[in-house]
């Protein structure tokens, strides 16, 4: 069975923003089928990914987006006196105006995009035979055919 599954948590390991603002995650969802009573039908979120806190703006429009970064920039540096120094996107243009990039080279505000883009829900996961469990018990030994060679993986759908 194919789908997208949220991968989960393996003994900490990952690599998280060390302080607050230092990285800013952001993503824009719609057009929603059913507008809300304020006629938005786009949401953007804003996450800190040091302490996870999200911010959300319900927007009319994409091109609305730019504004609510502004707005969500000013609201958070004014709160912990600190800076937004990275913003990452998927890319998917709601910040790729002339305004926007001029915008971040006034603030020193570095963008990340990913190198490739993945549609929403594209599937993520890949067809494996179950080999038993890997050593010290540290998730599922798992053989991918298409690859030819073995994972250990905590990320497993039946």
């Amino acid at each position: 069975m194919k789908g997208k599954h949220k991968k989960s948590s393996h003994y900490g390991v990952g690599k998280r923003a060390i302080e607050v603002l230092k990285l800013v995650q952001t993503d824009i969802n719609g057009p929603s089928e059913v507008q809300g009573i304020s006629g938005a039908r786009y949401f953007i979120t804003f996450i800190d990914d040091f302490s996870r806190w999200t911010t959300v703006y319900l927007l009319k429009k994409k091109s609305e987006a730019f504004g609510a970064f502004q707005r969500f920039k000013a609201l958070v540096e004014n709160q912990t006196g600190k800076k937004v120094k990275k913003l990452r996107s998927d890319g998917a243009g709601e910040y790729n105006s002339n305004q926007f990039r001029q915008f971040c080279e006034d603030h020193g505000l570095l963008r990340q995009v990913p190198k490739f883009r993945r549609k929403k829900f594209e599937d993520k996961s890949r067809k494996c035979i179950f080999m038993g469990y890997g050593p010290d018990g540290n998730g599922y030994k798992c053989w991918d055919p298409e690859q030819k060679k073995f994972l250990i993986s905590s990320n497993v759908v039946v």
